[in-house]
């Protein structure tokens, strides 16, 4: 697999509640980070990732989260196009309710 290869995007929506909630730099900060490690060790990075738990299916996709401190961010993994999809962030407290 080519390092470069894989690529994280981040939605509008998502980056309209980072700017809301005044989180633009911390989120985009270990997003960059993500993005470092995933082009040096891409494999060990998406096995990582894909080992959090499915929260729900969206189409085809399984939604997973991460932590980034107090909040949970929401992303998908499109393993045909070789991207990783961040769409939405919660409160911690939030995150894990069900609907």
């Amino acid at each position: 697999m080519n390092s470069t290869d894989w690529k994280i995007a981040i939605t509008k929506d998502l980056l309209k509640e980072l700017e809301r909630r005044g989180l633009v730099s911390t989120i985009l900060g270990k997003l960059e980070e993500l993005s470092r490690r995933l082009r040096a060790e891409p494999e060990r990075t998406l096995r990582v990732l894909m080992r959090e738990p499915v929260i729900f299916e969206l189409g085809e996709f399984k939604v997973r989260r991460l932590r980034v401190g107090n909040y949970r961010l929401f992303y998908i993994i499109d393993h045909g196009r070789k991207y990783i999809v961040f769409f939405d962030i919660k409160p911690r407290r939030k995150a894990y309710r069900r609907k």
